[in-house]
């Protein structure tokens, strides 16, 4: 899981924001999608959520920058991501 600067206020209502800023580490970033993050700071829980599982899965299937050890550029892991959105999206379609 890609980890990001912990910019969010400070809040102890975790079950409200599932993707709130929890720097246990001490280094003033945070485990998660930024995107997510930053989704959910706008009211935005369940796309904030997509957003997460899409960038959980490319990331599973070995889709990681050249930075964080892996061998994609930032075309081909937006790609990835938004293929897996796509996916997701079909999936609760055809679920409702």
């Amino acid at each position: 899981m890609p980890r990001a600067p912990c910019l969010l206020p400070e809040t102890h209502d975790s079950d409200h924001h599932p993707h709130q800023c929890h720097d246990e580490d001490g280094s003033g970033e945070v485990e998660g999608d930024p995107a997510a993050l930053m989704l959910d700071q706008f009211g935005l829980a369940a796309e904030a959520d997509r957003v997460g599982r899409a960038t959980e899965n490319a990331t599973g299937a070995g889709i990681l920058l050249r930075g964080p050890g892996g061998e994609s550029n930032t075309v081909e892991m937006t790609e990835a991501i938004v293929a897996q959105l796509e996916a997701i999206n079909a999936e609760e379609t055809v679920a409702a």
